[in-house]
């Protein structure tokens, strides 16, 4: 079913993916199609496209969309619309295999970023001195870590051997 045959009452499936989270609303009102004339096309010109505007309640809560007629899914920012569950399924299904593939990119990513910096700190002295003086600093922070921790430990030791006299 397309947005411009759907009628009071019917549900309207959406997807926050935000949340990742599906709440079902219910129509309250719709419109007769008409032309909107605010909807721009690429090229930046009047689509002239045939709209449908949807009063949808979920929860209590109601918000009226500027649908294209012609659509049976739609999204308006974080939310997906769609007159049937099918719709949102396969959406759903798309946000899975694209986090899929970005996860099984990591290791790949993670190796561009390290020789990328190897790259950089050769093509160009200013940035190699930068990561030398990030190196430099991040050893000095490491032994003041270290020397804190043995102070720490010294002094314990030193109060439990008082104690103990």
């Amino acid at each position: 079913m397309i947005f411009k045959d759907i009628k009071q009452n019917y549900p309207v499936f959406i997807l926050d993916k935000q949340e990742l989270k599906f709440i079902q609303g219910k129509v309250i009102s719709t419109s007769f199609p008409h032309i909107d004339m605010n909807m721009k096309t690429a090229m930046n010109t009047a689509a002239n496209q045939m709209v449908v505007d949807i009063t949808i309640d979920v929860n209590g809560n109601t918000a009226t969309y500027v649908i294209p007629e012609n659509l049976s899914i739609t999204s308006s920012g974080n939310l997906i619309l769609s007159t049937d569950r099918d719709g949102l399924i396969r959406e759903i299904e798309a946000m899975k295999n694209a986090a899929e593939q970005i996860i099984s990119n990591v290791d790949y990513q993670k190796n561009i970023i390290e020789k990328s910096t190897l790259l950089l700190a050769e093509l160009n002295p200013i940035y190699k001195k930068e990561i030398e003086t990030e190196e430099r600093f991040s050893k000095i922070e490491n032994s003041f870590y270290e020397m804190n921790k043995k102070l720490d430990e010294f002094i314990k030791g030193f109060k439990d051997k008082n104690n103990e006299t």
